[in-house]
């Protein structure tokens, strides 16, 4: 079948808190995302910060490379 690709990811939590993926997490959507996959998450000052995997993870690799 088709592999899954995640073309973006939305972090949120239930208090309206600053929350950026931690390293585990972006690992993780590196795996199943380009390093281009846009990710939205909310910052210190409520604003929404829109970046790429490459940029939260620049050093990320595949174990499952293709």
């Amino acid at each position: 079948g088709p592999a899954i690709r995640i073309r973006a990811v939305a972090v949120v939590n239930l208090n309206g808190a600053a929350c950026m993926p931690c390293g585990a997490c972006r690992q993780t959507i590196l795996e199943f995302a380009s390093s281009e996959t846009e990710v939205f998450y909310p910052s210190a000052d409520g604003a929404t910060v829109a970046t790429t995997v490459a940029a939260l993870l620049p050093a990320g690799f595949r174990l499952n490379a293709e």
